[in-house]
């Protein structure tokens, strides 16, 4: 079996989403409560497109058309017509924000005013002196640069465009600017790589002290550069790799939070999720309002993707809904088992059955299957993943994805 098919960051996945009519965004954004939300803006724009890079993303833009785009999302935010105060923070994603222009960066971040906190992603070659002076200059509550290896040679099979040495000097002037939580992204399972590799850039990575580590295996898919290079992968030294910084990393002083998140600080007072809800604004993110999800359509070829941001910059009414996924009560439950069960925290049987008036055993016959095979055992309250079990959470997140997205991913990914 293939135990890194499936990852998702949301369910459903993107790639499920399919064109919607006479959705009225004014009766769902009664749904928005008066605070407690996240606002979401995505920067579609990058130096280059890596070669893994499955994201909604171009490379090559002027500044002009960069502008363009984020008059758009202001323009969008002031059509939403929603209250700062309804969010507690600013969330920017990419792409590559940071790639914008000292005059455009100022604008983007004051999209969320001064009193929200925001996270936001860079990259090696875009951390620079400069556009760190803005962000400091901004409640920034974290920062989290794609390293994705030290080793220049397995950055060149990635097709990044930046060197060990840029790697070093960003994550050096992220460190000298104080920001409260700093996040570093790793890659493993690259070509060529080898476990004495990965080990020295963990070892490496840990040496700067990051508030945060994610840990990505390398997913080839189609459509991204590598797809067409790279025939088979090796899952046995990609597993091997994956228990070796699950080892590595909390013998440096991390805690393991998921099968990729390791963090210094073990969080306290984790709550359920599944039910949050986010304003996304521009292409590439998702909007969530109660059991509505919605989107600009996904793509990652660049004509398409160029295509869309055309048609997002050019709408009038750009509260408009077009494209997105209605959960009904099933979605909803398989929703709430993913977001939770993949996660330290657990998924807890009595708020399951508070929320859904049903037993989670009876729903999911599966988790007792999960249980019995050791990739999961219950505490007092709570099922959680065993060590085995986190190790395997792309496959057993897969199994708990209804029929209908199956058929719909499928669909996509055919078409």
């Amino acid at each position: 079996m293939n135990i890194y098919s499936a990852y998702m960051y949301s369910y459903p996945h993107k790639t499920a989403y399919r064109e919607l009519a006479d959705i009225s965004f004014s009766d769902y954004i009664k749904l928005l409560p008066a605070f407690g939300n996240s606002l979401y803006v995505h920067v579609p724009f990058c130096a280059s497109k890596c070669g893994y890079c499955n994201l909604f993303s171009v490379s090559g833009q002027s500044e002009d058309y960069m502008a363009d785009y984020l008059l758009a999302c202001e323009t969008q935010f002031t059509q939403y017509a929603v209250p700062l105060t309804s969010f507690d923070v600013l969330t920017i994603g990419g792409g590559d924000p940071l790639i914008l222009s000292p005059m455009l960066l100022e604008r983007l971040l004051s999209l969320g005013g001064h009193n929200l906190k925001i996270c936001l992603e860079t990259s090696p070659n875009a951390t620079t002196l400069e556009k760190l002076a803005i962000l400091k200059s901004f409640p920034i509550d974290r920062v989290s640069i794609g390293i994705q290896s030290f080793s220049d040679t397995e950055l060149i099979k990635l097709r990044r465009f930046h060197d060990s040495v840029a790697v070093k000097k960003a994550l050096a002037l992220l460190k000298s600017s104080g920001f409260p939580c700093i996040n570093l992204d790793l890659i493993y399972g690259i070509p060529g790589q080898t476990l004495r590799t990965l080990e020295e850039s963990l070892a490496q990575a840990i040496n700067f002290a990051p508030d945060e580590i994610f840990i990505y295996p390398l997913y080839i898919r189609s459509g991204t550069g590598l797809s067409e290079e790279i025939a088979d992968e090796n899952t046995q030294l990609k597993y091997d790799m994956y228990c070796l910084a699950r080892d590595f990393l909390p013998a440096a002083g991390y805690f393991q939070v998921s099968m990729r998140q390791f963090v210094k600080k073990v969080p306290l007072n984790q709550k359920s999720c599944g039910f949050e809800n986010m304003l996304a604004l521009g292409c590439g993110g998702r909007s969530y309002l109660g059991n509505l999800h919605f989107c600009h359509p996904y793509a990652v070829g660049r004509r398409e993707c160029l295509r869309i941001i055309d048609d997002f910059i050019k709408m009038r009414d750009k509260t408009e809904i077009r494209h997105g996924f209605i959960l009904n009560q099933d979605e909803l439950k398989r929703r709430f088992v993913i977001k939770n069960l993949l996660y330290y925290a657990g998924l807890c049987v009595s708020e399951y059955k508070d929320i859904f008036e049903s037993t989670i055993f009876d729903d999911f016959p599966l988790i007792k299957r999960l249980v019995s095979d050791g990739y999961a055992e219950i505490f007092a309250d709570y099922i959680k993943l065993t060590q085995l079990g986190l190790s395997f959470s792309d496959y057993i997140g897969s199994l708990f994805i209804s029929d209908n997205v199956k058929g719909k991913m499928a669909a996509w990914k055919n078409k």
